[in-house]
């Protein structure tokens, strides 16, 4: 019942988990009953420190099964595509096939039958949107700078060097999107070219009309690595500029499809 959210946040599926929960399972509802416990008799610094002890060796316990199912081949199925759209499906599929089960019913079958092929059908859509997509996403990760330039299945990542490791801003801001499909203190002008975008990062010092002059930018994106008060000032500038503007982290994320 809880894979298809698993899927929709985490984008992985893990193969084991049937193992991992004839362990985790019971070993999580005693350490509620311990948790509770610890709570009741907090107002006793012998019975508490007792308790916690034990709380903390039914966690370290269940931490280290976990860990150990984990570090086998493939214990985890990871980059699964789901959407909104794809989660409903799976849970309307795995309904009707339990009342299937349950009732023996052939009206069930059959409509877990149409919620299959509605499901194979999306991911076939999915497919070849993939395989046309192109575009240009800069993401709303507050104090850093995060911009993807994707085309087909294949990534381009420019920002800060901290989002290149694997760990939770990774995963939390960028693989869900890259899945569905260091900084300078000083600006120092490229060549003298007509840009399609520009992005402002990290407070970075310009001169926007003087930049808006040589370069005419369509429009300009400012990444949550910025100080609302400098955005707030950008958005003045731009204004007065009559250049479209956007901000991440009031607007969200930028996403635009490229030619």
């Amino acid at each position: 019942a809880a894979f298809p959210i698993c899927m929709f946040y985490f984008h992985q599926f893990p193969n084991m988990f049937l193992f991992t929960n004839l362990f985790t399972v019971p070993l999580a509802e005693i350490l509620l009953i311990t948790e509770i416990a610890l709570v009741a008799f907090s107002w006793s610094t012998l019975l508490a420190g007792l308790i916690g002890k034990l709380v903390s060796f039914i966690i370290t316990v269940m931490n280290g099964i976990v860990n150990f199912f984990n570090s086998f081949s493939y214990s985890v199925t990871d980059n699964i595509y789901a959407s909104k759209l794809s989660t409903f499906l799976l849970y309307a599929l795995i309904i009707s096939i339990c009342c299937w089960l349950i009732y023996k019913s052939k009206k069930w079958r059959w409509t877990g039958l149409v919620f299959a092929i509605l499901l194979i059908g999306f991911y076939v859509q999915a497919y070849f949107q993939l395989q046309n997509q192109h575009k240009l996403i800069v993401y709303n990760v507050s104090k850093y700078s995060a911009i993807d330039y994707i085309q087909k299945d294949n990534y381009f990542f420019i920002g800060d060097s901290i989002l290149l490791e694997d760990g939770l801003l990774q995963n939390f801001h960028l693989k869900p999107s890259r899945i569905a499909n260091d900084s300078l203190s000083r600006y120092e002008p490229p060549e003298n070219i007509k840009i399609d975008f520009l992005v402002l990062s990290k407070n970075i010092k310009i001169n926007l009309p003087e930049i808006a002059r040589k370069y005419r930018p369509s429009q300009v994106i400012m990444d949550g690595s910025n100080s609302l008060w400098k955005i707030a000032q950008w958005k003045k500038e731009c204004e007065e500029l009559h250049l479209q503007n956007f901000s991440v982290s009031t607007q969200g994320a930028f996403v635009v499809n490229l030619p």
